[in-house]
């Protein structure tokens, strides 16, 4: 790789997660990523031109030894704070559904379908069936392999591809699972086969929920991968099924994750320190005069807000205000400040309400759902059972719709209105 100025821009985009994984969901909420992706963009380049004059293109031999430099460094820190070591669990080969995935997504063939207009399609009212069938009759092939992939029980991130640089192939791994979801929604008149692909599809967003090392970016894939599952399943195949389907088994299968968030938020610092350990390092030491002191500042940076989130419960992480990165950039070089100051988490962890709560809303529907089909009257409700783990009251219901309502920014962030699908 040639070590010029846009590589090391596009290098600060991946080593700030902090930003790339949750600033993406932040923009998102602020009318759009293509805008303030350009501003972020913009901010770099700027950033970048500071460096002009300083920065050399590194030879093999220099990546090398730079390499050992800085994995020598992060073992000093990793002794010193050995909470931050994540211990791998590595799996075969053959079994490991990450390698698979990520394998998968070099495959030209996944190109072609990544043309296809899964949401134009999904989005008719009803589907048009007969158009989604013949878009995906090209794919057969490639289909099969997404199957094989997507039913691998074990996942392991101790074991990557070469070239695989810890930023996780989003569009490759969303056009997978739109078309396991096409799939369950083409299948919907046998309910075994249904549940199969829709299975397939939350299984292999897995992959990215239980490796080792799970980053900012790999959650908000794996967080965008579920929503889209369960909104299928609520919107698309249910209408599909009717209410004679197994509503257990399917409420079993999409069920809310149930992690502790703080402590998940603090598994993905660490992980994200792991990415910088086993990539940015080497960076660093072509950017900054003083390596070492950031390499430490930065493990001492995360070492401070995993204590902080230790046993945080979620009212409080939803104000969770992290130490400001100068804390921990005194006494290091302007380059070395600059980059501690651009790592932190705050915008994505303030993210990562609204996917919560979004979950617990599909959730709540089923739940209706099952209640009714018990031969309870929905009627008579004007609230769900299932609570809104922000606010920790029910969601409300409005049964002349047949409608959860709208959930506003203060409970939890702006999700629109879902209506039962039948």
């Amino acid at each position: 790789m040639e070590w010029n100025r846009r590589n090391i821009i596009v290098a600060v985009v991946i080593l700030i997660l902090g930003f790339g994984g949750g600033g993406a969901m932040y923009l998102y909420q602020k009318g759009g990523t293509q805008g303030g992706m350009a501003f972020m963009w913009f901010r770099l380049e700027k950033w970048a031109d500071g460096l002009d004059g300083v920065m050399t293109e590194m030879t093999p031999m220099e990546i090398r030894e730079a390499k050992k430099k800085a994995e020598k460094v992060a073992e000093i820190a990793l002794q010193k704070y050995p909470e931050l070591r994540i211990e791998d669990k590595p799996v075969p080969r053959e079994q490991n559904g990450f390698y698979a995935m990520l394998e998968l997504a070099e495959d030209p063939r996944l190109g072609g379908l990544r043309k296809i207009d899964f949401y134009k399609l999904l989005s008719g009212d009803p589907v048009d069936l007969d158009q989604l069938r013949k878009e995906l009759e090209p794919f057969e092939e490639i289909g099969l392999e997404i199957e094989r992939v997507a039913a691998m029980p074990e996942r392991s991130s101790s074991d990557v591809p070469a070239g695989y640089e810890g930023m996780v192939p989003a569009g490759q791994v969303k056009a997978m699972v739109e078309y396991l979801l096409s799939k369950a929604l083409l299948s919907a008149g046998n309910e075994d086969e249904a549940f199969r692909y829709v299975y397939l599809a939350m299984n292999l967003s897995d992959h990215l929920r239980y490796i080792e090392s799970p980053n900012l970016l790999s959650e908000t894939v794996l967080i965008l991968c579920r929503l889209n599952i369960m909104d299928s399943v609520i919107k698309d195949i249910f209408p599909q099924l009717g209410n004679s389907a197994n509503l257990e088994k399917w409420s079993r299968l999409i069920e809310p994750r149930r992690d502790i968030i703080s402590q998940r938020h603090a598994e993905l610092l660490k992980g994200e320190l792991a990415f910088f350990n086993d990539y940015g390092c080497v960076l660093v030491f072509n950017m900054v005069p003083d390596p070492k002191e950031l390499i430490l500042a930065r493990h001492k940076m995360v070492h401070t807000v995993v204590a902080e989130l230790e046993g945080m419960d979620l009212k409080h992480f939803s104000h969770w205000i992290d130490s400001p990165p100068g804390t921990f950039s005194r006494g290091l070089s302007a380059e070395g400040a600059a980059i501690i100051g651009m790592f932190g988490s705050q915008t994505w962890a303030r993210g990562v309400i609204r996917p919560l709560v979004g979950e617990n809303l599909y959730e709540a529907a089923l739940d209706l759902l099952i209640r009714e089909k018990a031969g309870e009257d929905l009627s008579r409700l004007s609230e769900t059972y299932v609570l809104n783990p922000y606010t920790e009251k029910p969601f409300k219901y409005d049964p002349a719709t047949r409608t959860l309502e709208e959930v506003s920014e203060s409970e939890g962030g702006e999700i629109e209105p879902l209506k039962l699908p039948w």
